[in-house]
């Protein structure tokens, strides 16, 4: 045991000498690891990552020699010590970014934020032609597609996670586009868009589908003529287009050519029966123009084809005129069932309330839709309508005043105000909402009841 220690002593001095050596040969660039090295570690870096220090000029004498054969035991476990720990190296590494990929899973609105910005600087890919039925969304839809490529493994499970939830947005429609209300249309928008449509019709002028939706455009603009000639372009090219001929009977209507966009709603009901979009535009002009019994059978027909929130809100608003109010609310409260979160499903069913004298149900109603939509007008209507059947006449006031406020154009938010001054005494300001009111739509039967009323007592407060 004795000559054993001291053999071990002797040859671990021979390795200090041998070191010291080392030193004092090894180039400028290794000295400061070496000094920084401890006497713990020396072994590692002279037998292990220090494989330089092996390989210096400096002389090995017969001992050291000698010495590191009798070493060479502890070589071997020095050697699986450094193998355990390039191990334990390993999996720590691993471990590290198995952390990271868990926390990229758990928070997935930082990686979809990082993604963002990594795309925020990436060139826009090529604009295609959209389908017949569909539209490139514009910016006041706030649609955004963010498609990253998952890389491997849990990379890929945390990029499916955040797709999953991301809620996807809902495709925007021809007609949808055309019911688009003036409050909700950025006109800066639409007019990059016909600027960008006009040069893609201009490489493919024999697309109809181009023109559709550049004359759609052209309708959002209010360039009724433009819009109509590109749809009867596309029509010319495509004539079976049920899309084509049911956006330009329903663009002649609003222009004032009955006649012309009866022939397009028939001709687009004969091309397809069972497109409800077409159904429900023409009953909506048959509603205008008075046609109450075919209305209602046009609607009827177009929710027996698809139920949607604008075919039995019509129903309900034909219904309420031919005083079927139990059918009325029926037809309604369908309506917001097929669309909860649809506001002007929500004001159908708050005039069927109304008429029905249920104004506690009509002002609770009314006030979710505002919600729903508070840049409607039509919403605001509705809940000035519900206040005031609950004698809440300034409020309704505030009401009907947004309304004007939000589309000064609407005739029947000026003709409601009007006669909400008027209950309030303010019969001067009364008279001239209801002028203003049969100015933008001189058929306004109500408004002309009501002005004639006001005109009445403001000539008997004379």
């Amino acid at each position: 045991m004795k000559s054993q220690w001291m053999k071990s002593t002797f040859s671990g001095l021979i390795v200090v000498i041998a070191y010291s050596v080392s030193v004092s040969t090894e180039p400028a660039w290794a000295t400061p690891m070496l000094q920084n090295a401890t006497f713990g570690n020396l072994n590692a870096l002279v037998f292990g990552k220090g494989k330089r220090l092996g390989k210096s000029k400096t002389t090995s004498t017969e001992d050291e020699k000698t010495a590191e054969g009798e070493e060479s035991g502890d070589l071997q476990t020095q050697s699986q010590a450094q193998e355990q720990a390039k191990r334990r190296a390993q999996q720590a590494e691993e471990q590290t970014s198995q952390d990271k990929e868990a926390q990229e899973q758990s928070d997935p609105a930082e990686t979809t934020q990082s993604q963002t910005l990594d795309n925020s600087n990436a060139k826009p890919a090529r604009e295609t032609p959209a389908a017949d039925r569909s539209v490139e969304p514009t910016a006041g839809a706030g649609v955004t597609k963010l498609q990253t490529k998952p890389q491997s493994g849990k990379s890929k499970t945390s990029s499916k996670t955040a797709n999953s939830a991301r809620k996807q947005p809902k495709e925007i429609t021809l007609v949808d586009l055309f019911r688009t209300d003036l409050t909700h249309t950025d006109l800066r928008t639409v007019g990059d868009l016909m600027v960008k449509l006009r040069r893609m019709v201009t490489d493919k002028p024999q697309d109809p589908s181009l023109r559709i939706r550049l004359g759609c455009h052209l309708y959002l603009a209010g360039d009724y003529e433009g819009a109509a000639t590109e749809m009867k372009r596309a029509i010319a090219l495509r004539p079976d287009d049920v899309i084509g001929h049911t956006l330009l009977a329903r663009l002649l209507d609003e222009a004032g050519d009955q006649s012309a966009a009866q022939v397009e709603f028939q001709r687009a009901i004969e091309i397809d029966p069972n497109f409800a979009d077409a159904r429900v535009f023409f009953g909506e002009s048959l509603m205008r123009h008075g046609g109450i019994s075919e209305a209602i059978d046009e609607f009827r027909r177009a929710n027996e084809a698809k139920p949607t929130p604008d075919g039995l809100s019509g129903l309900s608003e034909a219904l309420v005129v031919v005083q079927d109010y139990d059918g009325a609310v029926k037809a309604a409260r369908q309506g917001v069932s097929v669309m909860p979160n649809s506001a002007k499903a929500h004001v159908a069913l708050t005039r069927a309330l109304l008429a029905k004298k249920e104004n506690q149900s009509a002002l609770r109603t009314a006030r979710q839709a505002t919600l729903l939509d508070p840049t409607s007008a039509d919403s605001h209507i509705a809940l000035g309508r519900a206040l005031h059947a609950n004698s809440d006449l300034s409020g309704a006031v505030q009401e009907f005043q947004q309304a004007v406020n939000l589309d000064p154009l609407n005739p029947h938010a000026r003709n409601d105000l009007g006669w909400a001054l008027y209950g309030m005494g303010d019969v001067a300001s009364a008279v001239t909402q209801l002028q203003l009111a049969l100015r933008l739509n001189p058929h306004l039967s109500e408004a002309r009841n009501n002005l004639e009323i006001a005109i009445f007592g403001l000539a008997g407060k004379k």
